[in-house]
C-alpha cells in the first residue's frame, strides 16, 4: 500500500474473534486527496480462513457512511463499522461457495 502513495493513518488491534479466529492487527492508509482508503487485515497468528494479510479499499466517503449507519445517531465506532464490512465480506465470499454446491440440488426436479 505504502508503494502505491497511501500512507498510514493509524493502527488497531483486533482481539481475536471480532474479526476472525485470531487477534489481526489492522492499518487504515489514506490515499491523499483522491478519497481513497485501504485498510490492511494482519493475523497476529496462522488462520485456516485465509493466507497472507487481507486488504480492503473503499472510498473515504463509503466508511464514512458505513460508520454513520452503524452509528444509529451514537458516536461513530470503526472498530464496529470494520467488523461488520469483513463480516460482510466473508458473508458474501460463503454464500458464493454454497451456491455452487446447492445449485444442482436446487435446480433439479423433486
Amino acid at each position: 500500500m505504502l508503494e502505491q502513495g497511501f500512507k498510514r493513518k493509524k493502527r488497531m488491534i483486533f482481539p481475536e474473534g471480532v474479526l476472525g479466529d485470531v487477534p489481526y492487527k489492522v492499518i487504515f492508509c489514506e490515499l491523499g486527496e483522491e478519497d481513497k482508503l485501504a485498510v490492511c487485515l494482519s493475523p497476529e497468528q496462522a488462520t485456516l480462513r485465509h493466507k497472507g494479510d487481507r486488504i480492503y479499499r473503499l472510498s473515504t466517503l463509503s466508511f464514512s457512511e458505513a460508520q454513520e449507519r452503524d452509528s444509529a445517531g451514537s458516536v461513530k465506532d470503526e472498530f464496529f463499522t470494520l467488523g461488520s464490512l469483513v463480516k460482510a465480506v466473508d458473508f458474501k465470499w460463503w454464500l458464493s461457495d454454497i451456491r455452487k454446491i446447492l445449485e444442482p440440488i436446487l435446480s433439479s426436479p423433486l
